[in-house]
């Protein structure tokens, strides 16, 4: 039968051959096995055997019959008896499947039978890391005290892309996983708005959906603080994979999956790479994470919004016109303009939270008592308008009984310094530092953070100053366990 082309642009034989390559066999091409011409010969050692294939590639569009199945099997007897390939066992591999007398027969006489869909499910085992991502979400602690997990208190955001039309934002990232034409998609929205939350709830969804088997999209999901701007981004993905158990997954392989539009791949936190470097070293991290959108790999990229484009021309923009434009240099930012006009990108803008939002998320933190909760947000000046960033409405929430007891307005600055109180004085009963301790040694570090011009600060540093300013090993775990450092 006339080979055809497959959607890759390859003969069938070369994606199979790739495949193979991929699952670490060398290849020898068009053997004589038994006087005639096979496709392959797989070789691959695993100590202390070797495996030997003699590989059929069969590209029909009906399923393979038990008369293929025989034709292997009297060739492996014939090279047998001649000495050639004494030990090799058949593999047929199919693009269209087998009927089940085939796969029946082949199972009798150990001949292995796989469509080009086996093969790449087998590149990598992504069981357990999706297993992971299930647990990330549904294990992911908001309340200690009432015990309350993320998937209780989840409220889903809104979005959009025209700003006439607000939708749900999952319903939007449906639209664009549902369309062929889109690879990348970024999310942007400012501090606070929900960015990372969402992300771990889309991993969850689409991990357990592939888990359950009624998935086919496999969510590898980076939080870039990962990412070492002097890294590759192969460095940056097969070291994920390696914290999460997939030692022996070859990079090739995961980007074999990405290109073929088996994999999401969620890159959470732009502005975490961004944050140090120079506008000129940010647009190369950039375009070394865009270079994994090609073929049909899908992407989605989160990121403060300011990073893109100036917020007041955001508004400004987004209030006067419909639709995303194309905008002059001056006044869009340099990342900005590298996506904007590009057919196969999208950009979707984060919204805060509305009423309906407020009140929802309310109703599943205080139970009970979220109508007394909503009036005493509404009671304290300025109060309104920090909870439509659901990151502060969960401070205030959690913050309340002190914020009750404050006079006058109520700023972000004025949300922290309760907040902040609120988790010095947490489980004070069973911490080694004290509260003046740990508030000391916060506004230290702070201090010398500010001092150097440093947004941040590596644990191993972090681990030398507490050794530095609490005097003792044993005041270490304190400091360097704080989350909200």
């Amino acid at each position: 039968m006339t080979e055809q082309a497959d959607p890759t642009g390859k003969t069938f034989e070369a994606r199979v051959r790739g495949l193979l390559e991929l699952l670490g066999y060398r290849i020898q091409h068009d053997r004589l096995v038994a006087g005639r011409q096979t496709d392959l010969v797989a070789v691959k050692d695993v100590f202390p055997i070797r495996l030997l294939y003699v590989v059929e590639c069969k590209d029909y569009s009906r399923p393979v019959g038990v008369d293929v199945i025989n034709d292997v099997e009297n060739r492996l007897k014939a090279a047998a008896r001649e000495g050639k390939y004494p030990n090799a066992q058949g593999w047929v591999v199919a693009r269209s499947g087998f009927t089940s007398e085939a796969r029946d027969y082949a199972e009798s006489l150990r001949i292995v039978c796989s469509t080009p869909d086996d093969l790449v499910r087998s590149l990598i085992d992504f069981t357990s890391y999706l297993n992971d991502l299930v647990h990330d979400f549904q294990g992911f602690v908001v309340d200690k005290e009432r015990g309350l997990e993320l998937p209780q208190l989840y409220v889903e955001p809104d979005a959009f892309h025209d700003p006439q039309k607000i939708q749900p934002l999952q319903t939007l990232v449906d639209e664009w996983l549902a369309d062929p034409e889109l690879n990348q998609l970024t999310l942007l929205g400012d501090y606070g708005t929900g960015k990372t939350i969402f992300t771990l709830k889309l991993a969850h969804d689409l991990a357990q959906t592939y888990l359950d088997g009624r998935g086919v999209l496999i969510p590898v999901r980076i939080p870039l603080k990962e990412f070492d701007p002097k890294q590759e981004v192969d460095d940056l993905v097969m070291n994920h994979l390696r914290r999460h158990g997939l030692e022996g997954s070859p990079y090739a392989a995961f980007r074999y999956l990405l290109r073929q539009g088996m994999l999401l791949l969620i890159l959470d936190g732009f502005d975490e790479v961004t944050a140090q470097v120079t506008p000129e070293l940010t647009r190369r991290n950039f375009d070394k994470l865009d270079a994994l959108v090609n073929e049909r790999a899908r992407v989605l990229l989160t990121c403060r919004t300011h990073y893109f484009r100036d917020r007041p021309e955001v508004e400004a923009l987004l209030e006067h016109r419909a639709g995303l434009p194309q905008m002059e240099t001056r006044q869009g930012t340099e990342l900005y303009q590298a996506i904007v006009g590009r057919p196969n990108y999208r950009i979707l803008y984060l919204r805060e939270f509305d009423e309906h939002k407020i009140v929802e998320y309310l109703q599943k933190a205080c139970g009970d008592q979220w109508e007394r909760d909503r009036e005493t947000i509404r009671s304290i000046y300025n109060l309104e308008d920090l909870v439509r960033r659901p990151v502060l409405l969960d401070m205030v929430v959690k913050s309340l009984p002190k914020l009750r007891e404050r006079k006058g307005e109520v700023t972000a600055a004025g949300l922290y310094d309760v907040y902040t109180g609120y988790w010095i004085h947490r489980d004070d009963w069973r911490a080694i530092m004290t509260a003046a301790g740990k508030a000391a040694f916060t506004e230290e570090l702070a201090w010398r953070l500010w001092t150097a011009d440093r947004e941040r600060l590596h644990y191993a540093e972090l681990t030398d100053l507490a050794q530095e300013l609490l005097r003792g090993d044993h005041f270490k775990p304190g400091a360097v366990s704080a989350t909200t450092l």
